[in-house]
This record gives C-alpha cells, structure tokens and sequence, in this order.
C-alpha cells in the first residue's frame, strides 16, 4: 500500500523535503526507491508557455506511468498511455508527472475536450520517448566501451568512417542483441574474457552470415517476456536496422554471385559443365535472368515443362501423356525453365524459358534453329490456350557466330530474333545477362559502398554451391590456401 502511494506522492515530496506524509505510522519516501537522479524536460504547450515534464526512474517498482499535475506538483490525474499517448518500450521503469498551469481541479474532467492539453500531452510523451530512447543508446555506448576495454568487442579491426552502411547497421544490431545477452544470461556474466570473446565473435558472424537467425536468439536463448519483445522490436524499429541487414544481404550475395559466375563463365568455360555445374549452380540464382521470374522446374523435356504450364492456368482439356514432338521428330528438353510469379491478370500468365549452352559453345544456325524448334512446339500444341499466356525464349552462351551476330545485332531490340504470335525468341551472351543484373543492383551497390572481393566471391560460391563447382576451380582455390574443400573433388 505505501509503495502505491508513493508514487503519485513522489514528485511532490520530492520538491518539498519539509513535507512528510505518513500511513500507518509510515513514512512515504519516495528515495529509497529511486534508481537515478530525477530528470527534467521542458515541453512547450500551445500558448507558448513552458511546462515541466518530470522522470523518477524507480528500483523495485514496476510501473511505466504518466500522471498530470499541478504547477506545484500536486498529482491529479493518471494519463492512460495507448494509442494516442503511447510511451515506447525500453526496458525502464519510471513514472512520468508533466505539471502545467493549464491542468487543475476543475478542468481535469475535461482533458480530452481541450486541444491545447491534448497537444501538451502529445508533446510531452514525444519528449519523454526522446529522452528514453536516448538513454538508452548512452547505456549501449557505455557497455560498448567496456567491451572494448575488454578485448570482447568482435568489431576492433575498423574505423567508423571507414565501415559501409551495412557494417554500420550489422555493428549497430549487434549492440542491441548483445546489451540483451549480457543482462539475460547469468551464464555469460559469469563466464571468462575468452569466453565472452567467443561468444561475442559467434554472434558476429551469425549477424553476417544469416540476419534472421539473430531473431532465434532473440526469442529462443534470451526467453524475452512479451513487454521485452516489444521492447526489443521497438528499438530496432527506431532505425529499421532488421530490415536494411536482410535487402543488404540480398544485394551483397549477388553482387559476390555475379562476380563469381563471371569468373566461372569466363575463366573455366573449358572445364565448365552446362549440365552438371552450370546449371545447377544457377538452379537458386536465376534472379539473374529477371527479378520477377521464379524458379519453376529445371532438367524438364518440354513435355513436363507444358504440364506446369497447363496446372498453373487450371485447366486442360487433353488429359492425355502423348509426347510433345519438335519439328515431328524428338521430345524437347529444357535446361532450365522459370515462369512469372505474379499473374498479369486472372488467368493470364507470362513464362521465361531460358535455355543454357555450355560456355565454349557459341550460339549459331543450330542453337537458334532449337530455339524455333521450341516456340514450333509450344505453337502448334493444342493443349495451349494461346491467347492467356505469352513466352519468352533465351539461348545463352559466351559468344555469338557471325550469323548470329547478324541476326541479334538487326533486330528492333539487341538479340530478339524473332516474334511467333505471343512467343518471343532471344539469342544473349553471359556479358549481357550479367551486365543487366549488374545495373539493376547498381543503385543499391552505390548505397552499401560494396564492392566483392576475392575472398567474398570465393567464400559465396564455396558455402552455395561447392559441389557444382568445377574441379579446375575448386582445385585452384584449395591449392592456394584460400579454403578448405568440404566435398570431394569430382
């Protein structure tokens, strides 16, 4: 009873020490509570006049309030903090008195009527955020400079104006989660400099390597109640930190793959397989060709790649296995087929086929004569409602023959050799394909300050795509020393 009391008393008491107030023969005292020194803010009203926005922060009581009071500091009313007047989350337990002339006996009934009170109010719970927020991150610094003292900090090796925004975001995240480990894990408070170290270094790497696993250690090892969840999520979201560390892993993957597959496509095309390592590789990262195509199915003959087309539209009237022929002869089959995720409108769907040669294959008379073996086939099958889908065929190679050249160079739009009522056809190189991707992610790349080395191309395509590498490379990169094999070489 005398701790509730205390707290709609303690600001009052505190101003006027000669005053004494007592229950049941005890004495309230607001000090023996107190975790700090109280904290004053001046928060302008609408007339211009200043009012006093006082904060006890309390040891041993939790409450998280704001009360309205007299200019003297008497307490009148106990604002409900929500939707309007909503005090962000950070883990401090305070109580909040805003003392103005504005507020007193009479008027108080009516707070919610009066616009000049209302905006008061707002101002000082936008003033009260402030300060908490910026509390919060003098308690961030404070921890981080003990860390360093204490070698534990797994980021020494830099200087700021020498990180990219993604290092700064990853440092700045990193911050957070490790303020919450250090206060939840008895375990770790306890545990040695080196191991501190080390467990500081694993979660640096996680942070890199995987952004969303941080969030497993945030609900999972650190077992935060709801209040702190909220808490957690509201100071990530002062900064939108999550979600620049996930765009920025995406972009920095890619930027590293394109390098890399330029490296493999045009370093090693002699050892480069198309359909055991080209491919396959290119199996997850067919973003390349277009962001808006997904992944479909790959090592399909036309046949099967016709079906996913005829269950994506729902419907088909020849329930029939009879084989798709090309040019009346052979079955088709596709390297890697990916079809459009979104419809362009109900039923109507557009599909990308993209047809990989190997490297050291040029494209000519033959490679494009399959390419109108294809769009034959896809034309004349019955199985097909024409007017719902529309296709778009690419052959693929390093290089192009003095025909195909022509044929590419000619035409209305660089490498479309040919239009078939709704099917396209496209001959490209692997110098236009990635230097297309690499001026969609330019923007992005100009905004991380990311540029791939050697060890971050080498580390991507090992840790992704090891076992489709071919073994010139692998073997190249382990014989350096750069990394060590996790499969056999093939």
């Amino acid at each position: 009873m005398t701790t509730t009391l205390t707290i709609p008393f303690a600001p009052y008491l505190i101003t006027y020490t000669d005053v004494n107030i007592s229950i049941n023969d005890r004495k309230l005292d607001p000090t023996l509570f107190l975790r700090d020194d109280p904290i004053e803010l001046d928060v302008i009203s609408a007339n211009g006049t200043t009012a006093k926005l006082k904060i006890l922060f309390w040891n041993g009581i939790n409450q998280t309030d704001l009360y309205l009071c007299k200019s003297n500091g008497a307490v009148l009313y106990e604002i409900p903090t929500g939707e309007e007047y909503k005090i962000k989350p950070t883990g401090y337990k305070f109580s909040a008195y805003l003392s103005s002339e504005i507020f007193n006996s009479e008027t108080i009934g009516t707070i919610d009527l009066d616009g000049d009170a209302r905006e008061l109010v707002r101002n000082a719970v936008d003033a009260l955020n402030t300060k908490l927020v910026s509390l919060k991150k003098e308690e961030q610094n404070k921890r981080k400079e003990n860390w360093i003292k204490d070698g534990i900090y797994p980021y020494l090796n830099k200087k700021k104006e020498e990180l990219t925004a993604i290092e700064i975001a990853q440092q700045s995240v990193f911050d957070i989660v490790a303020v919450q480990v250090e206060d939840k894990l008895k375990k770790f408070q306890k545990s040695s400099v080196e191991s501190k170290q080390f467990t500081f270094k694993l979660m640096a790497k996680a942070l890199e390597d995987n952004p969303a696993s941080i969030q497993k250690i945030i609900y999972e090892v650190l077992n935060l109640n709801k209040e702190e969840q909220e808490m957690f999520a509201s100071l990530l979201d002062k900064t939108s930190l999550s979600s620049i560390l996930k765009s920025a892993k995406v972009v920095v993957d890619r930027l590293a793959f394109l390098d890399a597959l330029s490296d493999l496509v045009f370093n090693h095309k002699k050892t480069l397989l198309e359909r055991d390592e080209l491919h396959k590789i290119l199996n997850n990262e067919a973003w390349i060709f277009d962001e808006h195509f997904s992944l479909s199915g790959t090592e399909k003959r036309l046949e099967d790649a016709l079906q996913i087309h005829l269950k994506l539209l729902g419907r088909r009237e020849d329930e029939s296995k009879e084989p798709v022929y090309i040019n009346g002869i052979k079955q088709g089959r596709l390297d890697l087929m990916l079809h459009k995720s979104v419809e362009i409108r109900p039923g109507y769907r557009d599909f990308l086929v993209v047809e990989l040669k190997r490297p050291s294959q040029k494209i000519d008379n033959a490679v494009m004569g399959q390419l109108k073996g294809y769009a034959q086939a896809i034309s004349n099958d019955e199985r097909f409602d024409k007017q719902k889908c529309k296709w778009k065929l690419i052959a693929i190679s390093n290089e192009f023959d003095d025909v195909a050249e022509m044929d590419a160079s000619t035409a209305s739009v660089r490498g479309k050799i040919a239009t078939y009522g709704n099917i396209e056809l496209y001959i490209m190189t692997w110098s236009e394909v990635l230097n297309n991707a690499k001026a969609r992610l330019k923007f992005y790349q100009e905004q991380l300050q990311f540029e791939a080395s050697d060890d971050d191309i080498r580390t991507y395509l090992f840790e992704k795509h090891e076992e489709f590498l071919p073994s010139s490379y692998r073997d190249k990169v382990v014989n350096d020393g750069h990394l060590e094999p996790k499969v056999v070489n093939k």
